[in-house]
């Protein structure tokens, strides 16, 4: 756990606060008394805004300073604005603007700009002072429904709009799901899930805007970089999760609050309906500690209350409240558990039928002991449901009580008692938060935690590479501990990456590995040493730390480099003197952006098929442009357009079947350096008039790859195939061939399958720069289609 404090926050503000006392005297003749005196402060607040990231050429964002008199009414508002460029490998902007405060109030200042978190930062009336915070702006992930489509008609018949967050497992990046496929995501890799009633929305609410940016509040970075406050009257915030979260309409505004303000409908229940990832680290110091308790013992579960962070008035609202719930494959989300929500969960039941009120807690998940809440490996999640909809919130968190901070100082060194920078270290124990930290160049890192007894003993622990050690620390004032690890890696290896235009690649992880030749009578895992990595920087340079003497790779991407550090220029290298080898010029290749096609409704003629594309680009080269083509029959009968940006990779539009035929959709795209892609899977379809249908979604790829001086073409295909009809028998093949630049044959077979068919082969020359499969599918002579995918081989 982390208490948030002023000196951790990362956009710099500098405030000074400049009084000017006013007084206002009473006239008239003698006897007359006077006014009370009114004393205000004018203050000049200038500062800087920054972001830690990317950002466009010239985001604007709006600064607004909101003064607050003692009773918590906004009685002005000051505006500004500033355009941020890059500046020394940041991107910030500069602004000031004046405001007046009443004595017993405060100023609110908020900087903002669509696409980025919310930022703010209160003072309080503080006559001739001065102040300096940083507060860092993140880019977020901003989902766009409309709201007659992504909706999702649940059990009971109610419409909903659907949106999921979810981490992709290939890329870790952050995506958006709406609708069917907010459902369909594998639970395991949510993030949050929204469920939005219709119902609950304001009418002439065309639109929805979803923000969202997850922080894990056990991991440093994350904490500090959290765009809020840390406390609500007196008490300190202490969170299991961080969500920067805004829901606005299409015009920027509340949806759930109309502008005369709460309507009748809305006056009482629940707005709408959050799933979130819970961070287990935070969850069991919390268990540990008892300072996790259950709020309402006498409904069943664990029920507690969440908070939400009001950016313009500077402080703490009720959200709703939340129970625990474990990764079951349960939709929480759905009308069945409406009832749940409001009357709780029978823990003898086995109901699976919520409307009687005694639905079975286990059959819904519900965790009713707080020691089983995050006691396996699975994902814990807390379902809230949201009851506060007057609030513009931005995020949600659990708000307890917390003691006070405690640090110990920590130097990490080798075996000779030289200084190991980028050690990680940490510390652990029931009676503190947990802490971790990174070695600076002398060795030294200070760790920093909230305490939870005016005596705590916790075990540090610090690692370098494989090589660990460990010692048991006090923390106190005076606490100090160094901690004595082996170090293998003395030598270094460096080099320069470049793109395919000798440009300069900066923010590149290069890694290493080391052969270790005398490997009898080690296992298989040890022969392979483990990776040390380091990122170029703006010349493309890079440094990485290895072992001497021991022959290695040194990896940019999929391009490597042959090494060893032993005096002799050999293998790769440009030089080597036997503390350091130069492996001079590494050129990447970039990488063809690619996409992914979802359906998930049942196609038939006269129904509108939304077709969703997911994007990405491995180097980041935004926005993507691409182009969905719809085919009946092998002729085109529709082609949408549109770019996606790096933090919407998905779209979805909308086609409608017309007449009978055989359907097919791909998809062409093209990075912002125009490399061009497609999307791994096409959809293919026979839809007859009658309602029949027979549909496939086939995935197919193929990667050159070089190993250890060995060059090789993988090429995969696999398709699953779904009828409408479930008692005719699915038959299937493929027949694909693979050619080299000048279209001579270099491999080609075929594979057989019934609903489900794969085919995978292999040219060892590496020639292969093409392929093209043919698949046909049938259902036993009522539907069938052919057809036909070519891709092109990518090159590691």
């Amino acid at each position: 756990m982390y208490i948030k404090s002023l000196r951790k926050l990362t956009l710099v503000l500098f405030v000074s606060l400049i009084p000017v006392l006013f007084v206002s005297c009473g006239g008239g003749g003698g006897g007359g008394g006077e006014t009370p005196q009114v004393q205000t402060q004018s203050v000049e607040i200038s500062g800087k805004v920054t972001i830690n990231g990317s950002a466009p050429t010239n985001t604007t964002f709006s600064i607004t300073a909101n003064v607050i008199d003692k009773d918590g009414k906004v009685i002005s508002t000051e505006t500004t604005t500033t355009a941020l460029n890059q500046q020394n490998q940041q991107i910030n902007g500069s602004y000031s603007l004046k405001a007046g405060l009443v004595s017993g109030g405060k100023v609110v200042i908020t900087a903002e700009a669509p696409g980025y978190t919310k930022a703010t930062k209160t003072i309080d009336y503080q006559a001739g002072s001065s102040l300096t915070v940083n507060l860092d702006v993140k880019e977020v992930v901003t989902q766009t429904v409309t709201v007659n489509q992504g909706i999702v008609i649940n059990s009971a018949g109610k419409e909903y709009v659907r949106i999921a967050f979810f981490k992709d497992q290939k890329t870790g990046k952050l995506m958006a799901k709406t609708g069917l496929q907010a459902l369909s995501a594998d639970t395991s890799e949510k993030v949050l899930d929204l469920a939005i009633p219709l119902n609950k929305l304001q009418s002439g609410t065309e639109q929805l805007n979803v923000s969202y940016k997850s922080y894990t509040p056990s991991i440093p970075s994350d904490y500090q970089d959290f765009p809020g406050t840390e406390t609500t009257d007196g008490d300190q915030l202490v969170s299991f999760g961080f969500d920067y979260l805004e829901i606005t309409d299409q015009e920027g505004k509340n949806p759930f609050v109309s502008s005369q303000g709460i309507t009748a409908q809305l006056v009482n229940g629940e707005y709408y309906r959050i799933l979130r990832e819970v961070d287990c680290d935070q969850i069991k110091n919390l268990i540990d500690t008892g300072a996790l308790v259950d709020e309402d013992p006498a409904k069943e579960g664990i029920q507690f209350t969440f908070y939400a962070f009001d950016f313009d008035q500077g402080g703490w609202v009720t959200a709703g409240q939340g129970t625990f719930v474990e990764n079951s494959g349960i939709d929480f989300m759905n009308t069945e558990w409406d009832t749940i929500v409001s009357s709780g969960c029978d823990p003898n039941s086995t109901s699976t039928d919520p409307t009687d009120n005694s639905a079975g807690c286990a059959e819904y998940g519900i965790i009713t002991d707080i020691n089983n809440i995050c006691d396996g490996t699975d994902i814990d999640y807390v379902v809230v449901s949201v009851t506060n909809p007057a609030l513009e919130w931005k995020n949600l968190d659990y708000i307890i009580p917390a003691g006070s901070e405690i640090s110990c100082n920590i130097k990490v060194v080798d075996e000779n008692n030289n200084p190991i920078a980028g050690a990680y270290v940490s510390a652990n124990a029931n009676c503190m938060a947990y802490v971790d930290g990174m070695t600076d160049s002398n060795g030294n890192v200070t760790l920093s935690t909230i305490g939870y007894s005016t005596s705590c003993t916790a075990d540090v622990e610090a690692w370098y590479m494989m090589n660990e050690g460990a010692k048991t620390a006090d923390f106190n004032d005076n606490c100090s501990v160094t901690i004595q690890i082996s170090n293998p890696y003395k030598c270094t290896v460096e080099g320069r990456v470049v793109d395919e235009n000798n440009s300069p690649v900066e923010g590149m992880i290069v890694w290493t590995w080391t052969l270790d030749y005398n490997y009898t009578g080690i296992s298989a895992t040890q022969y392979y040493e483990d990776f040390p990595v380091g990122v170029t920087d703006s010349n493309g340079n890079f440094s990485v730390k290895t072992k001497c003497n021991e022959q290695g790779y040194v990896y940019a991407k999929f391009e490597s480099r042959m090494f060893n550090v032993n005096g002799t220029k050999d293998n790769d290298e440009i030089s080597d003197d036997g503390s350091k080898v130069n492996v001079g010029k590494i050129q990447i290749k970039n990488t063809p952006p690619y996409a992914t096609l979802y359906v998930d409704t049942d196609p038939a003629v006269g129904k509108a098929i939304p077709i969703e594309l997911c994007a990405y680009d491995m180097e980041g080269d935004y926005p993507v442009i691409y182009s969905i083509i719809v085919k009946k029959d092998g002729n085109t009968v529709q082609t949408f357009t549109g770019q996606i940006d790096s933090t919407t990779f998905c779209v979805t539009h909308s086609y409608t079947i017309d007449t009978a035929g055989t359907y097919s959709v791909t998809a062409e795209l093209t990075d912002s350096k125009g490399k061009k892609g497609y999307s791994i899977n096409d959809l293919v379809g026979n839809i007859a008039a009658d309602g029949h249908y027979l549909v496939g979604d086939i995935s197919a790829g193929g990667m050159r790859y070089s190993w250890e001086g060995f060059t090789g073409v993988s090429i995969w295909l696999w398709g699953g195939f779904e009828d409408s009809d479930i008692t005719h028998s699915i038959s299937s093949n493929v027949s694909y061939t693979c050619y080299d630049g000048n279209n001579n044959v270099k491999i080609s077979g075929s594979a057989t399958g019934t609903d489900y068919i794969e085919a995978y082969d292999y040219d060892d020359t590496g020639n292969a720069v093409y392929c093209e499969f043919t698949i046909s599918a049938n259902d036993g002579g009522t539907a069938s289609f052919t057809h036909t995918k070519k891709i092109n081989i990518i090159d590691q």
